[in-house]
């Protein structure tokens, strides 16, 4: 969805996977956000032969379930939610949907220079995109890179 490359020198790794999972949670709390979202750490595995990464790590601004999402019915599952209440028959329940979400990374190449990757995550065959949830979190997400790159960059280290 969004990347930007060569952010620095790639020992500013760790101080930038910090910065992203703080700003991830921040994001979470409030009114930003039209869809209930959670943040979670993440530490995918990179492949350095196969991705051309070596070191990984971010945050998942996982999408929680609503009525617009998986957990949306139509009027025929309407009319059997109904008809199950009244009968006591166990409600069809569906699976394998996801609700989406986006993934930060935070990655160092095997070429030394670091960057920043956004992507979708937890997709399914019916996940409804969530665009204007995406939207937000992408124009956040850079302004966030822009902030960090101008203030807290190089923050304890001397010129």
């Amino acid at each position: 969805m969004w990347r930007v490359e060569n952010l620095g020198d790639p020992s500013e790794y760790g101080q930038l996977v910090e910065y992203v999972r703080e700003w991830s949670e921040l994001l979470t709390t409030g009114k930003r956000l039209t869809t209930p979202t959670r943040a979670e750490r993440t530490n995918p595995a990179p492949n350095p032969e196969f991705e051309g990464v070596k070191a990984r790590a971010g945050a998942k601004l996982a999408f929680l379930p609503t009525n617009t999402g998986s957990t949306y019915r139509n009027k025929k599952e309407e009319r059997e939610a109904e008809s199950a209440t009244k009968t006591s028959a166990p409600l069809k329940v569906r699976k394998g949907n996801t609700d989406g979400g986006i993934e930060v990374l935070i990655e160092v190449t095997t070429n030394d220079e670091l960057r920043v990757r956004a992507r979708r995550c937890n997709m399914g065959d019916k996940t409804t995109i969530k665009e204007l949830s995406e939207e937000v979190i992408l124009k956040e997400l850079k302004d966030s890179i822009v902030v960090w790159k101008t203030k807290y960059r190089h923050q304890g280290k001397t010129k």
